[in-house]
């Protein structure tokens, strides 16, 4: 796969199209929620990979989950730049889940706020997103990186396309797991503890996954 502006192609695993595809015109738009709680320590430098991708978030949404630390003077100079959603303490996925209702981009992606976005993530992801709209969850590597150095790869968070209508839908959260280059039935569009359940537009969903050079 070929990226927006040209760089060199990564290799994709993803399931064949069921029929002939017509690429998007125009990319899809990603929110990025971030989901916060006594994380004042690292929440600036998530923010930051956000604001900072090479193809431009639509939003990028912070969901305060009740926090009693300094994040609100840390979260000052962003203020003009994110959404910012308070709510009292809930737990991670309460706090995923309101920052879903909150979003209004095609595709919703999560942001861990210990964590932080490689510049060009959204970039791959709309790019494949473009030339498949048949898929409804998309998602890259991730590196886990210690004293600067990559100690590992996983697969990361999925991307999930939002439904229509809402962000929580009306069968309850799913906690099954699927891996990239399969489908399968997803029963729901909310999150659960322990889980992380991604909107879909039908019963079926299509999960890829960009591979890292």
């Amino acid at each position: 796969m070929t990226g927006e502006k040209g760089q060199a192609e990564l290799p994709v695993l993803a399931p064949a199209p069921e029929a002939e595809l017509k690429p998007l015109t125009a990319p899809p738009t990603f929110s990025i929620v971030i989901p916060t709680y006594e994380a004042a320590e690292t929440v600036a430098a998530s923010i930051e990979s956000a604001l900072g991708q090479s193809h431009r978030a639509h939003e990028v949404i912070v969901v305060d989950d009740g926090s009693r630390d300094d994040l609100d003077q840390v979260l000052s100079p962003f203020r003009e730049r994110i959404e910012l959603v308070r709510k009292e303490n809930g737990g991670g996925a309460s706090a995923l889940n309101a920052g879903a209702e909150a979003a209004s981009g095609e595709f919703l992606a999560i942001l861990d706020a210990d964590d932080a976005y490689d510049p060009r993530r959204l970039e791959a992801l709309a790019g494949l997103a473009r030339a498949r709209p048949d898929l409804d969850l998309i998602t890259t590597d991730a590196r886990f990186v210690v004293a600067g150095k990559e100690a590992g790869r996983a697969v990361s968070s999925a991307v999930g396309r939002r439904s229509g209508e809402s962000a929580c839908g009306p069968l309850g959260a799913s906690t099954r797991a699927y891996e990239p280059g399969t489908t399968g039935t997803v029963g729901s569009a909310c999150f659960s503890a322990g889980s992380r359940s991604a909107s879909s537009r039908s019963p079926i969903t299509s999960i890829a996954s960009i591979q890292a050079a």
